[in-house]
């Protein structure tokens, strides 16, 4: 059961009994105990905000039934109310036992009480501290007095330990290579790539390469094509207790892609140059027809000049 539950228990009826007799560990079970159990006419013992205490071995007796009494036991363990998932690896966390008695602390069968590092912490009420919490320091921990005994769990939910840029942008023929790692409790963690959230198609284009502990895989653009490796791709990171992820654009160009901004510079230096030459010609030949007229009346006066020279010299 849950610490923090209601535990429920039930007993199968038999004919010829007229009562129900519950124990927990020899002790009868009755009534008065209203504040951690509710008895059920219909043989089901109600155990309230299951706690510690409430592990141990129960009973359920038939009254009035022929000798030998018909008995069935049940044996409660209580576990932590949820899994403790921490988002990564290197923080703190807390295990709550929430009980004023002297407990013993296990893990993977050892007694941390008697071998208290830096890495554990015993506090008020039962707590135990885990510092630095690291892939050794996940499972099963065990909070057990006399009889009683709590377990709790501690694990990490996958991360991403890399981290990506948002786009990167290739030439045609280029080759590339993207790196995914993940962490995390190792309880199913998978580390893959995706593209647009689905499968990748590898090819020789295409290259997926794991390391031997398989939380790293390299994603190798080889000879990158325009329109086969451009997309979105997902370094995509799970176990059983998360997932995480994230996401670049890969943009493949045209090879001649860097050669168009310079070809369009030449053709606006080409087309200035047009439109100057054009400017200048015709600013020319307008100079060319002003000048004209002005040269015809001058010659026009200095003839009318001449001819006055002339008859004066004759008078």
């Amino acid at each position: 059961m849950a610490s923090g539950s209601t535990g429920r228990l039930y007993c199968a009826p038999h004919p010829n009994a007229w009562e129900v007799v519950w124990t927990k560990d020899g002790r009868l079970i009755s009534q008065d105990d209203g504040k951690y159990y509710i008895l059920l006419k219909n043989n089901t013992l109600i155990i309230l905000n299951v706690t510690m205490a409430s592990a141990g071995v129960y009973m359920c007796s038939l009254g009035g039934v022929d000798f030998p009494t018909p008995s069935v036991n049940i044996t409660v363990s209580v576990i932590g109310s949820d899994p403790i998932v921490l988002d990564k690896f290197g923080v703190s966390a807390t295990l709550n036992c929430n009980t004023t008695a002297t407990v013993t602390w296990e893990k993977d069968d050892v007694n941390l009480n008697m071998s208290l590092t830096d890495k554990y912490q015993l506090g008020d009420n039962a707590v135990l501290t885990v510092f630095d919490v690291q892939v050794a320091d996940t499972g099963s921990y065990i909070c057990r007095h006399d009889t009683s005994s709590i377990e709790f769990e501690l694990q990490v939910q996958a991360y991403v330990v890399n981290k990506l840029p948002v786009s990167k942008n290739l030439i045609e023929g280029d080759s590339y290579t993207l790196r995914c790692s993940g962490q995390g409790s190792l309880n199913g963690l998978v580390v893959q790539w995706l593209k647009d959230f689905a499968p990748l198609e590898l090819s020789d284009h295409l290259l997926m390469i794991g390391t031997d502990d398989n939380h790293t895989q390299e994603l190798t653009f080889n000879k990158a094509r325009m329109e086969e490796e451009s997309g979105d791709y997902q370094c995509d990171v799970r176990n059983d207790y998360g997932n995480a992820s994230l996401s670049i654009t890969i943009r493949v160009k045209d090879k001649l892609a860097a050669l168009w901004p310079f070809l369009g510079i030449c053709a606006e230096v080409a087309i200035l140059c047009l439109i100057i030459f054009i400017y200048e010609k015709k600013r020319n030949k307008d100079e060319d027809d002003d000048e004209g007229p002005a040269e015809n009346m001058k010659n026009t006066n200095d003839h009318k000049e001449q001819e006055v020279r002339q008859r004066n010299i004759k008078s």
